[in-house]
């Protein structure tokens, strides 16, 4: 396989983008939780703060079956459906 050639596919370049864009979400939450705090005043405080903590949990849930999923289906495919779920979950919470 000649990475060159891979590296240049506009798919890899998408995921890439993709799975970097869901890594920095929540430090780019974080500067807007007092504003949220104080848009939201009826939910607690720890309860905002929430979103900035949640994806890291998915993040490590994500590292340690990563490996697992590489052997059985290959790093491709786990690339792809890990993208295009994560994808297809923000949309939908986008659009609730």
């Amino acid at each position: 396989m000649d990475i060159e050639k891979e590296v240049s596919k506009p798919i890899f370049k998408a995921t890439l983008l993709a799975i970097s864009l869901f890594i920095m979400m929540p430090s780019v939450i974080s500067p807007a939780l007092p504003l949220m705090e104080k848009a939201f005043p009826n939910i607690p405080r720890v309860t905002v703060e929430l979103l900035t903590t949640i994806p890291n949990f998915g993040e490590i849930f994500g590292l340690l079956i990563n490996p697992f999923l590489v052997k059985k289906i290959g790093r491709k495919k786990v690339i792809f459906n890990w993208t295009s779920s994560s994808w297809n979950l923000w949309n939908f919470t986008s659009n609730c």
